[in-house]
């Protein structure tokens, strides 16, 4: 009973601190977009004949969603939870249960 009680303090501890967080160090979505991509020289018939490195020094080459294979989608998703597409990039079920198994390992 008091470790249920311990779980559940724990989770709400957790999503508590978390909201801050994310409060805190808001997503930017304009941010990510602007950051430089690498320049691609092409010929005059489109054919790609140099590329440079970003101005971060990263290779960042546009890549069209429909030219991604649906198996690197597969992937991704697969290394991602079992729930996946349930939740909203937090799943609170395997964070309370995470806090459990760390209270019952202590």
């Amino acid at each position: 009973m008091a470790a249920g009680v311990l779980a559940l303090l724990g989770l709400l501890v957790f999503k508590i601190a978390l909201e801050r967080l994310v409060a805190r160090y808001p997503f930017e979505p304009q941010r990510a977009l602007s950051v430089g991509q690498s320049r691609i020289f092409t010929d005059r018939f489109g054919e790609s004949i140099f590329a440079e490195l970003s101005p971060e020094g990263q290779w960042r080459l546009p890549v069209r969603l429909s030219e991604m294979s649906t198996n690197l989608t597969l992937a991704t998703v697969a290394l991602e939870d079992k729930r996946f597409w349930r939740h909203k990039g937090v799943d609170w079920l395997a964070g309370g249960r995470s806090v459990v198994a760390n209270l019952r390992n202590q």
